[in-house]
């Protein structure tokens, strides 16, 4: 069989647009005004990535080409420059990174690949990326996942997929409390947005849509 080439996929097309009725209306309020902050992160692509995490040739060339190691123990996660790896398996992870690089590191990990037991999916389009920020960050989350989110117990760099609310996500913990990120199944994140904005409900939300650069800069 045969595959048809499809276009780049554009930022706006990673958006959904019934997502965007959330957004705080301008001018937005400033971070001492807020208890809660929600971005929608934008223009991101999204690799699963399955292969033998103990060869040495795979792990080699990942970190070669993403410029990150994939993580070796459970449930943990790496990022640097806007890049995320996740680890969601024993053989599985997943790449988070800059739309805009994402064909030609796709066709580059699966030229470095030939021959091993790997596979590279783009997934692109199939999830929403959510970070949630602020001192209640935790408190919120805490009140429909079933993870034990205590700075003690859930540190940063750990990642587990998990459940929120109805909806299975992956949650990651950039800093410990207060500081998360996201992923959700692209059918669920408008239910997942109404759910955070009900249980927040006695905080200060803004939400926001904003690029990877401009979450990290937050």
């Amino acid at each position: 069989y045969f595959t048809m080439p499809r276009d780049p996929v554009k930022m706006s097309e990673l958006l959904p647009s019934r997502l965007l009725k959330f957004v705080t209306a301008a001018p937005l309020p400033s971070d001492s005004e807020i208890d809660l902050g929600v971005h929608i992160i934008a223009g991101l692509g999204h690799i699963n990535l399955r292969g033998n995490s103990e060869s040495s040739e795979f792990s080699h060339s990942f970190e070669r080409l993403v410029g990150l190691p994939l993580p070796q123990q459970a449930n943990q996660f790496v990022e640097v420059d806007r890049k995320q790896v996740f680890w969601l398996g024993p053989n599985e992870g997943l790449v988070l990174i800059a739309d805009a690089q994402l064909p030609q590191l796709t066709r580059d990990l699966r030229q470095s690949f030939t021959g091993l037991h790997a596979t590279v999916t783009d997934l692109s389009g199939a999830g929403v990326v959510l970070q949630i920020q602020g001192a209640h960050a935790a408190d919120i989350l805490s009140k429909g996942c079933t993870l034990d989110l205590h700075p003690d117990h859930f540190k940063g760099g750990d990642c587990a997929q998990t459940g929120l609310a109805k909806a299975n996500m992956l949650l990651a913990c950039r800093t410990a409390g207060e500081d998360y990120t996201l992923v959700v199944r692209r059918t669920y994140a408008e239910y997942l947005l109404q759910w955070l904005l009900h249980s927040a409900q006695d905080c200060r939300v803004c939400v926001s849509v904003a690029s990877s650069e401009q979450a990290d800069a937050g």
